[in-house]
């Protein structure tokens, strides 16, 4: 069981603060209802989100152990574009399915995710496991 956990430690990492990034995401929508119109607020939540999942993802999910301002600033809008085409991949899947192909909603969004989540992990991946030359700037 150790083995299973050590061999598949950052998937496990990655669906753990995925949740969490849900999480933060549900919970600043969820305030933000009560006070704007639900499109501000979805763009402020994704936005919250994204910026916890960069934390999480950079420190515990990939340890990334770039530093320096540039460095950093370089990493951080490389994972910001990512989920940006995550984003409008999922929103892209939304059109198909559910706007011209008439499926459901839910179940797009639940296919859709599934799918954004495995894109958004290999994009992390490659985005923190980058060979970290000359990033002390």
């Amino acid at each position: 069981m150790i083995s299973i956990l050590n061999k598949y430690k950052t998937q496990i990492k990655y669906l753990i603060f995925g949740v969490m990034t849900t999480v933060v995401d549900f919970v600043i929508s969820f305030v933000l209802y009560k006070v704007t119109n639900h499109h501000i607020a979805n763009i402020a939540a994704w936005c919250g989100a994204v910026v916890f999942a960069y934390a999480v993802n950079k420190i515990f999910v990939f340890e990334s152990k770039r530093s320096g301002v540039m460095a950093v600033l370089a990493e951080f809008f490389a994972f910001v574009f990512s989920r940006l085409l995550s984003l409008f991949m999922q929103e892209g899947i939304f059109i198909l399915a559910v706007d011209i192909m008439s499926l459901d909603k839910t179940v797009t969004k639940i296919a859709a995710s599934v799918i954004v989540v495995i894109t958004n992990y290999f994009l992390g991946k490659l985005i923190f496991s980058k060979k970290e030359k000359a990033d002390k700037l």
